[in-house]
């Protein structure tokens, strides 16, 4: 882990999950001929606790850190053991009730739990701190290794001072798909997880959790990947929290395919916050909220955003940067409307803002730059600005945007030759094909065919082809009016937690 990552962790003021040392049997399982195999462990009793000839979560879990039959249980051997869940295939609850030590399953060898998946993809299992009146608060699990989470329910865990991931705290890598982590809270950070390796999210939803200091939703303090996930509703609670209502990572954070929605931070970064680079590709960022800072939407407080086909719409920060705040920004084929802001750039607040093909209309700032403002530099190409208020562009130095083949309403500082100032009849923000919102251009739109014989980009937000690429010129914009808004499979996700 580098040096940010263990600052970060201090600063959550978690126990972290240590590394045991492997029981002599586990030791010997990889020394004979160097090779070892992961075994399958079958769950046959939801009990809470240890049963006699059955095999309860707890007595796999023994299985796995000891690599020792337990009760019912087969040995684990260290090398990766899955416990399967399988078995129970109706809505089965597995309700803890007493902790370990701040969480109640604690784990130290690299492991899955897998469980089934009911037709309309809710698993079957739910992993629960109990909801019985006096059952006191913890976590529900902690491992040390690395862990993967696949089909499962993780539910009501609640840590007290000192532990992070009111579901899951995990000191090494952790995947977790096909699940749903949902009204945990952490007074630390990592309402849902904390994890301080790699942390992936497939095809998943985080909901409804809380933190005191940092990540709502998730804090992965090393790195985030979520494809096919939404994580929406969870909050960031004290006024001096680090800040990130629905995610915060101190690495590289990438959203594919996913919705991150309303969320809210105390602090900064009301739906995603990262020390680093953030990847937005073919993802929605909504309605989230900076209470106390900048960036409702998202804030990458040293590193960059790079924002792919993706929507960013109606999220509120308290200072600059209502959707996005950041120091360099790229956004291509992206709609970004109806965010504000109480500072500077309501849509974009940026150092350096480079717009291809995109279109940014109805943000509202209290400051200047409604649609953008940028410190240094900013280009467009292809793009709408327009409809902004109280301007569309702004800058610090006075410079104006460089670029060409734009609509750009009101830029006090100048916009580049041939620049269109006119009425550009966007549509209102709705479905219109390829897996996020856009604003379709409306008969008579002046940015109709307006832009590039040859396009930078091919396709659309959409991912339909632009004319251009055919010979004739491109609308503006992020999407094309004539489109036959015929997406490729790719561009849509059809989860079943959307």
């Amino acid at each position: 882990m580098n040096a940010t990552s263990s600052s970060v962790r201090e600063r959550y003021n978690c126990t972290r999950p240590v590394l045991r040392i492997l029981p002599l049997v586990a030791a010997m399982a990889f020394g004979l001929n160097g090779v070892a195999h992961a075994a399958t462990i079958v769950v046959d009793d939801a009990s809470a606790a240890s049963v006699a000839g059955k095999c309860t979560l707890v007595d796999a879990i023994a299985a796995v850190n000891g690599a020792v039959a337990v009760q019912g249980c087969i040995a684990g051997d260290g090398n990766h053991d899955t416990i399967d869940l399988r078995a129970f295939s109706v809505p089965t609850s597995i309700s803890l009730t007493q902790s370990a030590g701040g969480h109640a399953l604690m784990v130290s060898n690299p492991l899955t739990i897998v469980g089934s998946l009911a037709t309309d993809g809710t698993p079957f299992v739910t992993l629960e701190r109990s909801s019985v009146s006096g059952t006191p608060n913890f976590g529900l699990l902690m491992s040390s290794a690395a862990l993967t989470i696949d089909g499962l329910i993780l539910q009501n865990g609640a840590t007290e001072s000192g532990y992070c991931g009111g579901a899951l705290a995990v000191g090494d890598n952790l995947v977790v798909k096909n699940s749903i982590v949902r009204n945990n809270s952490s007074s630390g950070g990592g309402g849902g997880i904390f994890a301080t390796g790699d942390t992936t999210l497939r095809n998943s939803l985080v909901t409804g959790n809380s933190a005191s200091n940092g990540g709502g939703g998730v804090a992965a303090v090393y790195s985030l990947h979520a494809y096919d996930t939404t994580i929406t509703n969870n909050q960031v609670t004290a006024a001096d929290a680090i800040g990130g209502g629905g995610v915060y990572a101190s690495g590289m954070a990438i959203a594919s395919h996913s919705t991150i929605s309303g969320n809210t931070s105390a602090t900064h970064g009301g739906g995603l916050y990262t020390l680093s680079v953030l990847n937005l590709v073919h993802s929605t960022v909504s309605k989230n909220a900076a209470q106390n800072g900048q960036g409702g939407g998202a804030y990458a407080r040293n590193g960059g955003i790079s924002v792919q086909a993706s929507t960013i719409s109606d999220n509120t920060a308290s200072t600059t940067g209502g959707g996005v705040s950041t120091s360099d920004g790229d956004f291509t084929n992206s709609t970004i409307t109806g965010n504000h802001s109480g500072g500077d750039g309501a849509g974009i607040f940026a150092n350096n803002a480079t717009l291809m093909y995109s279109t940014l209309s109805a943000n509202v700032s209290a400051g200047v730059g409604g649609g953008v403002n940028f410190r240094q530099s900013g280009v467009a190409n292809g793009s709408i600005i327009y409809g902004n208020m109280p301007d569309d562009v702004n800058t610090a130095l006075h410079t104006g945007m460089t670029g060409a083949f734009d609509l750009i309403g009101k830029a006090p500082f100048g916009v580049p030759s041939g620049t269109l100032n006119c009425d550009p009849k966007l549509g209102t923000l709705a479905d219109n094909g390829g897996g996020t919102a856009t604003m379709q251009l409306m008969n008579g739109s002046c940015a109709v065919d307006a832009a590039s014989a040859s396009p930078t980009v091919n396709v659309d937000q959409r991912g339909d082809a632009r004319p251009g690429a055919q010979g004739s010129k491109a609308d503006m914009g992020a999407a094309e009016s004539d489109s036959l808004q015929q997406s490729s499979g790719d561009d849509i996700f059809l989860g079943g937690f959307q």
